[in-house]
């Protein structure tokens, strides 16, 4: 990858932040899903990295999309794709409208409010109930601001009997970046519940969504719970199919970034540095996805080979005139020169998709090349 950015910063002289995306490991990651997950067809969460060549690459490959907008809908219309489950629990009545005009089948609610709303603007969409499931050992927890709990989802249920509204699904979320595999278990629980009452109010359940909450890490683990639990539902409820929204399993490990070092200055023994990228760019994770990346270095193709490989204590930060926009302090990384690189390896679930151009500074949309 190194060889790959060094060819690229001298081909196209650049002096600014840039991704590479391996479409290779793209398709790898493609392939271990269907390996792991047979029986469940991946819906990609877009709202990890709305990169659209990826998109458009992984629609090629048969993969639907977890779309939570009218923007992110539009952008998966665009490319022709069709396979679309509307997942956001509480929608603009606009968005909802939308997504109904343009034949979008599924979409999800944990509300009494959504029910009503779903009943006036949109009565023959095909609705899937969102389960409440609690995961302190997720990175981000969804169940804290989503889903119907346990001593609800009758009366939930019993309302949209009452509407007519056409009920046909269920889905949930373990929460981002999950760290306890097993916690699918207690989830299908849960949905094993709904499905008999739902029975009994005459609902035909065909749908389980299971959310995302993959990473690199976890997916074989969970594939064996999940896999282990789908096995043993299909001998009590046929005709169910499966579905997911892995997000950051695809989108972490393609993409690796570059940025630049723009400035720099050194005081007390201490090495301070500034890159063209910053806390409301791509490091907007940092903040919001609890990440703490790590950097490697790639000197710069284009100046001489005379640089240090020794270690200083240095602070890195980010480009805006913001003082909280610290990137790393105090971390131990070879002397760097101006113009040298910082390389971020596995950075791209939520990362430019959180990011702004604060300041006037263009970070929303940093140069991207694909490397088939």
């Amino acid at each position: 990858m190194k060889k790959i950015a060094s060819d690229i910063i001298k081909k196209h002289k650049i002096n600014d932040s840039f991704y590479i995306v391996s479409m290779n490991k793209l398709n790898k990651k493609i392939n271990n899903w269907y390996k792991f997950f047979p029986d469940i067809q991946p819906y990609y969460a877009i709202k990890s990295n709305p990169d659209i060549n990826v998109i458009k690459h992984m629609s090629s490959k048969g993969l639907g999309f977890d779309c939570a907008t009218m923007n992110e809908i539009s952008k998966v219309l665009k490319i022709g794709s069709e396979k679309i489950i509307f997942s956001h629990t509480v929608k603009k009545v606009e968005d909802l409208i939308f997504a109904s005009r343009h034949n979008i089948k599924y979409t999800t609610f944990d509300s009494f409010c959504e029910i009503k709303k779903i009943n006036k603007y949109t009565p023959n969409m095909n609705c899937l109930i969102r389960l409440k499931i609690d995961n302190p050992k997720a990175k981000v927890q969804l169940g804290t601001k989503y889903g119907v709990e346990e001593n609800e989802y009758k009366q939930i249920i019993d309302e949209c009997k009452k509407l007519n509204i056409n009920l046909s699904g269920i889905s949930f979320h373990v929460g981002s970046d999950n760290q306890d595999p097993y916690i699918f278990k207690n989830a299908f629980e849960f949905c094993n519940k709904v499905i008999e009452y739902s029975q009994q109010k005459n609902y035909n359940i065909n749908i389980i969504d299971i959310g995302g909450g993959f990473n690199k890490y976890n997916y074989i683990t969970s594939s064996k719970v999940i896999n282990n639990e789908i096995k043993k539902n299909i001998k009590k409820h046929k005709n169910i199919k499966y579905v997911a929204e892995p997000g950051r399993y695809f989108s972490e490990e393609i993409f690796t970034f570059f940025t630049p070092i723009i400035g720099m200055k050194e005081k007390n023994n201490q090495h301070y540095y500034w890159i063209t990228d910053s806390l409301y760019g791509s490091f907007n994770c940092i903040i919001y996805d609890n990440q703490n990346p790590s950097f490697d270095i790639l000197r710069n193709p284009l100046l001489d080979k005379n640089y240090s490989n020794t270690l200083c204590k240095s602070t890195i930060y980010g480009l805006s005139c913001d003082s909280i926009d610290v990137i790393k302090e105090n971390t131990e990384i070879p002397l760097l020169r101006l113009n040298d690189f910082l390389m971020v390896n596995n950075f791209g679930a939520y990362t430019i998709s959180g990011s702004c151009n604060f300041n006037g500074l263009q970070m929303s949309k940093p140069k991207i090349f694909y490397v088939y």
